[in-house]
């Protein structure tokens, strides 16, 4: 699959006090990844779900990116579209 044919779901969450979490789901439709993303996440954070194209431009977006890891990238460009799907949840607090 090409990669601009993902789609990223994700949600961005900070708290003062209880740290940063970041949800990211890749799927091969929008549909896809929003599935992904709601099977894995709590529904607390469903409220800040977005969801972007690979190659679509936001800040927020460019910054997700940066955290999934390249050979990922490299399954999701090699293996037919439809037949991958990434999750992943980072947290860190600094406090």
């Amino acid at each position: 699959m090409d990669i601009n044919q993902a789609y990223v779901a994700f949600s961005l969450y900070y708290a003062t006090g209880e740290g940063v979490t970041i949800f990211v789901a890749i799927g091969s439709s929008a549909s896809h990844a929003e599935k992904v993303f709601r099977e894995n996440v709590p529904e607390f954070f469903h409220a800040g779900l977005q969801v972007f194209s690979w190659d679509e431009a936001s800040s927020q977006f460019d910054e997700v990116k940066r955290y999934i890891p390249q050979p990922v990238i490299e399954l999701l460009t090699t293996n037919p579209k439809g037949t991958t799907e990434y999750f992943s949840h980072t947290h860190y607090n600094l406090s």
